[in-house]
């Protein structure tokens, strides 16, 4: 198909006959008829509502608590009700708080919109403090706007959210999604969609060109001619070609006759796609390479994590120093021997360290290469060990590992190298183990917060702590940082797994 025939298929379709009667499934344009608005459009409607809330709210603050007295300070106010509003909306826009991924899950969106508007707030102080005009600003004003700003943008959260929710079971908002390729992998797309989907996909259909319904593995709702028409009508938003990637020419023919008419067009990958992992698409040297895995902690975000690291390290020296000096006196009291336990663990990109803890067994009866597994009541654990265990202040000393740069406050737990599960190495038994270390070890970590400590006995439950650890490493943010660290306090109270 050259570009010449694409163009009279789609002038055939625009002379609106061009459709044999009966060629058309009945139910696409029916299944696409109620659908009028895209999810995309919440991206503008809640980034319009923020600014509107946002410089409505500090403007009343402003109207009622210094407008009556001082009116002539309005234009100053405005302009920093202008610069924290849009600083606002540009910091959460970057940091994808407009997805609708975002948008239609509250318990991910109002926690990290409250930090990013209050790490907003911050930067306009310490610009502030930097042009030296703290004074001409009330801060009642500014804590106001923070706190009335704040509930505003929760309660258009929550509307939106339900509103959303109302039109996507009503039909009314979706994305329209069209397959051509009736073949197995269109089948399975077809399949994956329906079954995995969210609710704002509505599939319109599948179409297809081949002469023999007998070669098909599903039954198209039309051929090409068809969906230029549906497409041309305004049923179809995105069209996802379900061909194989080595069939260039048929592509390309795909490709231009789709250009002409106002839709996404996307590349269904292999059978094997569906089970790969994919984060993004990259460009290297101009070539579109799918994403399979990231760093977890790149550019501004690595430098986040050791600022993070650092400097809860030191407050926790500061704040727990007398605690261990005093924990390090029971122990020398309790039993002969250090005060500190050393032992080789996994670290970053599997490397071996060596991790700090309080010694909470004697001597003679440790294991420094971690393949004895401790067990409730064991005989080699000390009485000062046994409460170090189970209260995790043993760990305490590992705050030095941090301060090294060999693990992070919040990671998943660092493991001996000699750690088995039954009779077999953690890592030879657990399938993608070694993916954990994509990320520093940590004090605390997500498997941890979420009651797995204790023995591992079995392999189900070593795999069971690799889950969790890989999702931490594929969902890293401060925000679960902050998570991990307030319910790890909370955990420490619950210690029935610790011995």
């Amino acid at each position: 198909m050259s570009h010449e025939v694409a163009a009279r298929l789609l002038s055939d379709c625009i002379d609106a006959d061009y459709a044999r009667p009966g060629s058309m499934s009945a139910g696409v344009r029916e299944r696409a008829r109620n659908v009028c608005l895209s999810p995309s459009f919440l991206t503008g409607l809640v980034l319009g509502l923020d600014i509107m809330l946002l410089s409505v709210s500090s403007l009343v603050v402003w109207s009622l608590y210094i407008g009556i007295e001082a009116p002539t300070t309005i234009d100053r106010y405005v302009a920093a009700t202008a610069l924290g509003t849009s600083l606002a909306v540009v910091i959460q826009y970057l940091n994808g708080q407009y997805m609708q991924s975002r948008l239609v899950s509250l318990k991910r969106q109002v926690p990290r919109m409250l930090l990013w508007w209050g790490v907003t707030l911050t930067l306009m102080v310490q610009l502030a403090f930097a042009l030296k005009v703290t004074e001409q600003f009330s801060r009642v004003w500014l804590f106001s706007w923070f706190f009335s700003g704040a509930v505003l943008m929760i309660v258009s959260r929550i509307a939106t959210a339900r509103l959303l929710e109302k039109f996507a079971a009503a039909g009314y908002v979706g994305e329209r999604i069209a397959i051509y390729g009736a073949s197995e992998r269109g089948q399975l797309l077809r399949t994956h969609l329906l079954q995995h989907g969210d609710p704002y996909i509505h599939l319109v259909g599948m179409f297809d060109d081949l002469a023999e319904p007998a070669l098909m593995e599903a039954e198209a709702d039309g051929s090409l001619a068809d969906l230029l028409k549906v497409a041309q009508e305004g049923y179809v938003d995105t069209v996802i070609l379900a061909l194989p990637w080595t069939a260039s020419d048929q592509l390309w023919e795909m490709i231009q006759a789709l250009e002409a008419v106002a839709v996404d067009v996307r590349l269904c990958p292999a059978p094997i796609g569906t089970q790969l992992p994919c984060h993004d698409v990259k460009r290297v040297a101009a070539i579109p390479m799918l994403s399979l895995w990231d760093r977890p902690m790149r550019s501004w975000h690595g430098a986040a994590k050791w600022m993070e690291d650092k400097l809860i390290a030191l407050m926790a020296l500061v704040v727990f120093g007398p605690l261990m000096l005093a924990i390090a006196a029971a122990i020398k009291l309790d039993s002969k021997g250090p005060v500190f336990f050393r032992q080789r663990r996994f670290g970053f990109n599997n490397e071996a360290i060596e991790v700090l803890k309080f010694r909470t067994m004697y001597t003679d009866r440790q294991d420094v290469s971690g393949a004895a597994r401790t067990t409730r009541d064991d005989p080699r654990v000390t009485r000062v060990g046994r409460f170090l265990r189970r209260s995790s202040l043993d760990e305490l000393p590992q705050l030095l590992n941090v301060l090294k740069g060999d693990m992070s406050i919040v990671g998943p737990r660092p493991h001996a190298v000699a750690m088995k599960v039954g009779d077999r190495y953690y890592f030879e038994a657990v399938k993608g183990y070694a993916a954990r270390h994509r990320v520093r070890p940590g004090i605390t970590g997500w498997a941890q917060v979420n009651d797995l400590r204790g023995e591992i006995d079995c392999v189900e439950k070593a795999e069971f702590r690799v889950v969790h650890d890989l999702y931490y490493v594929n969902h890293w943010s401060l925000m679960l940082d902050l998570r991990i660290i307030l319910k790890t306090f909370y955990s420490l109270v619950s210690t029935h797994n610790a011995y």
